[in-house]
């Protein structure tokens, strides 16, 4: 039996600032910055990448969809990210739209989320 509980992100947390070859930690990020920056992670981390950092259920499973047909492929990353959105935030996750596109042969996925914060 699988049992979820409710999990919330970090209303406080280090801010995370792209520095060209990678972040820094700079301060602080609060409330509604700091749920964006930790749904920025989410998506953009391979599951199981850093298994040191996040547990496994941290991030979308993204590798096995290189070289997938488009349509296919966009369909599977907005399923991937939504599971990911809800093993993270549980019910605190309400919905997400998605506007996928394709951009020099990549599948790009933008995600407007409802976090109920």
């Amino acid at each position: 039996m699988l049992k979820l509980q409710r999990k919330y992100s970090p209303s406080r947390t280090y801010a995370l600032h792209k520095d060209g070859s990678g972040y820094l930690i700079n301060g602080f990020v609060e409330g509604k910055d700091a749920v964006r920056q930790d749904l920025f992670l989410l998506v953009s981390t391979e599951r199981g990448a850093y298994s040191d950092i996040y547990n496994g259920f941290f991030g979308v499973d993204r590798v096995d969809l290189i070289g997938r047909d488009y349509h296919y492929a966009a369909v599977e990353l907005s399923e991937r990210i939504k599971d990911a959105l809800f093993m993270r935030y549980g019910e605190a996750f309400k919905s997400a739209v998605f506007k996928n596109e394709r951009i020099n042969g990549e599948v790009r996925v933008t995600v407007y989320a409802d976090i109920g914060y």
